[in-house]
């Protein structure tokens, strides 16, 4: 599971790292992390606390 916090809210999920994996490898976009929609605010985005995408890219959440 990977962590993703909202940078609007703080609020923190828990995502499949096989989820966000296929999702990056089919929809990723180079030098820009995984994102999803916050379910707890719905205005903000949910960014991965730390990823490695299967490109080898290392993404970490920054305030």
């Amino acid at each position: 599971m990977l962590k993703f916090k909202c940078k609007s809210c703080g609020y923190i999920e828990y995502i499949p790292k096989k989820v966000v994996d296929s999702l990056d490898s089919l929809l990723g976009r180079p030098n820009f992390p995984p994102t999803f929609s916050c379910e707890n605010c719905h205005s903000g985005s949910m960014y991965p606390i730390n990823y490695k995408s299967p490109k080898g890219i290392v993404y970490k959440y920054d305030d």
